[in-house]
């Protein structure tokens, strides 16, 4: 089971999935469709794994199993929200910008948005099974 976890963990942190030319594209803007596929891509796989080890630890609902999984989220979660506020007023410049390509820098960022929003629902769903 702890092998699952850190492998499921090393997923989310995109060490299996992530090229190096796929990030150097990304950051310089080349290709908007590659950022959303990125985008949409780190998305589902933070809400299937985070999902994953949510659901049994609930279910399990022992409070020395739920507490330090709140604590992990929590920890896990701040510097997303952090990157999140940078990340929507990047966005703003970007849209800007470069105005005809709207759509595809909006879906990127709602992408994005919705897979880290999903983040503190199970960070919300643990802290609130911690509780007696």
């Amino acid at each position: 089971m702890v092998c699952v976890v850190l492998f499921l963990i090393a997923a989310r942190a995109g060490m299996f999935n992530v090229s190096p030319s796929t990030v150097t594209a990304i950051r310089e803007g080349q290709d908007i469709r590659r950022a959303f596929r990125f985008a949409l891509w780190d998305a589902l796989t933070s809400a299937l794994c985070f999902g994953l080890i949510v659901v049994p630890v609930i279910l399990w609902g022992k409070w020395w199993l739920t507490g330090p999984t709140a604590v992990f989220y929590a920890v896990m979660g701040l510097p997303t929200i952090r990157q999140d506020i940078m990340f929507v007023f990047a966005t703003l410049g970007m849209i800007a910008v470069r105005l005809s390509r709207l759509v595809p820098i909006v879906g990127t960022a709602c992408a994005k948005l919705a897979g880290d929003a999903l983040m503190v629902v199970y960070t919300a769903l643990l802290v609130r099974a911690s509780l007696p």
